[in-house]
Order: structure tokens, then C-alpha cells, then sequence
């Protein structure tokens, strides 16, 4: 998987933080790269997954 963080300084802890909470709450998809896009105070997260590999 791979991870990407655009923007402001982020805490490793954090990325990783979110990382796991999207492989929990999707685990029949195979997540082949997330985005983390910091500006400010707000955090967006995108998530790519291969639908082919999907249940």
C-alpha cells in the first residue's frame, strides 16, 4: 500500500492512525494507496482501491 501526505507537517503517529482505521472499516477491499491532504485544520483522506481484487 502506499501512502501519500501532501501539505502541512503530520504526525506519523497520526497517518498511521488513519491508515488502520480505513483498512478496518474496509476490509473485503484491497486499498492500493490512500492520499492524506492536510490544509490547516482540516485532514482529507482519499482512498484508491482495485475493484478486480474486491470481493
Amino acid at each position: 500500500m502506499k501512502i501519500n501526505v501532501r501539505g502541512e507537517q503530520v504526525s506519523e503517529k497520526i497517518i498511521r492512525m488513519y491508515v488502520s482505521e480505513l483498512v478496518k472499516a474496509h476490509p473485503d477491499k484491497n486499498i492500493e494507496s490512500v492520499d492524506i491532504i492536510v490544509e490547516g485544520d482540516s485532514l482529507k483522506v482519499r482512498m484508491m482501491h482495485n475493484l478486480e481484487r474486491s470481493a
